[in-house]
Parts: structure tokens; sequence; C-alpha cells
């Protein structure tokens, strides 16, 4: 068995992969890439949070110059998760199909799973957008069942995502955990950690 994919190697695989859809990922290497995410999104949740309460605090004062400051955060905050969302869309799909690739599922799972939570994501934006929302029971109970269905399939693909990789090569490549069930791969081996050297 091979070692576990390190913290910083995790980051250098997610860039150096960053439109890789073939190959096979460890579960370290996804995680740890997930870990950065989040590591990189801190400062802008930090900023969102810091903008929201000094909103608050304005509103309550009725200081106008506090309220701006509040909502240049805010906005601050939002830009930033955007363009970082934006930048890592991408590789965060690449590393997913590559997990589902470990699991010997098809990239037609993780896709669809993105297209989903990104659809259902819009449109409870838009509803909660709309003022009268709330008086609508037909609106509200759509609402919550968008919800349920994608923190339900979210949920799914985290469990799976979580699970150990085939041990056996499978027809997306050998398997980068499990070197002593390897058997011959007829093509090219796209597996990540296979095509860097370790640091």
């Amino acid at each position: 068995m091979r070692d576990k994919v390190s913290f910083g190697r995790a980051l250098k695989l997610f860039w150096s992969n960053y439109v890789n859809f073939k190959g096979r990922s460890r579960r370290s290497e996804y995680w740890y890439a997930m870990l950065w995410n989040l590591i990189f999104t801190s400062p802008a949740l930090v900023c969102l949070f810091i903008g929201y309460v000094i909103l608050m605090v304005g509103g309550v004062n009725l200081d106008i110059s506090i309220i701006i400051i509040g909502g240049a955060l805010i906005l601050l905050g939002y830009f930033y998760c955007i363009v970082y969302g934006l930048a890592t869309l991408i590789p965060n799909l690449a590393i997913l199909v590559r997990r589902f690739h470990d699991l010997s599922f098809s990239m037609r799972i993780p896709i669809w799973y993105m297209i989903v939570v990104f659809v259902i994501s819009l449109i409870t934006n838009l509803i909660s957008l709309q003022d009268n929302w709330l008086d609508n029971g037909f609106v509200l109970f759509l609402f919550y069942i968008l919800l349920i269905i994608q923190w339900v399939i979210s949920i799914i693909v985290i469990v799976m995502v979580s699970l150990n990789g085939k041990k056996e090569t499978n027809k997306y490549g050998p398997s980068p955990k499990f070197t002593e069930y390897a058997t011959e791969y007829k093509g090219e081996n796209h597996n990540p950690v296979d095509k860097t050297k370790s640091n």
C-alpha cells in the first residue's frame, strides 16, 4: 500500500491536474484538496461575518458610515467567493470525477450532481429574492423540498467520496492506493499520484 498523499502535495496535485478528468484519486488527495479550499475561502467567510455584524450594528445605531463599511465588507467577501468559486470550479469537478473513478463509477454522476446542485441553488435563491414568497404555501413547500433534495444528494456524494476506493485495477486505471492488487492496465495511466514525484 502506498503512503497517503500529503497535505502540501494534495494542493500541488489539485492545481497541476486542473482539467484531468481521467484516472483515479485517493480519499486523502480529495479531502486535503477540500481542506485547502476551506482555508482559501476562510478570509472571505470572516469578511462576510464581520461585514454582517458591522451592518447590524450600523442599522441599530442608524450610522450610515458603519452601514457602508459593513456593506463594503460583505461585497468584498461575496466577490472573493465568486472569483475563487469560478477559478476552482473545473479542478473541483475534475477531482470529484477522479474520486468517483476510484470507486468504479463514471463521470456522469459527479457532473449531474454539480448540475442539479447549481439548478436547485439558482431556483431557491430566485425564490428567496421574492418579497412575498413566504405567503405562497406552494412556493414555500417547493423551496423546502428543493433544499431537502439538495441536502440528500450532497450527503450521498459525501458518503461516496468517503468510501475506500476499489483495490483492483478498473477501467479508469490502477489503484492509487493498493499497489499489491494491481493487475495489468492496458492504456495510459492518468492517476495524478503516478504522474508526479512524491514530496
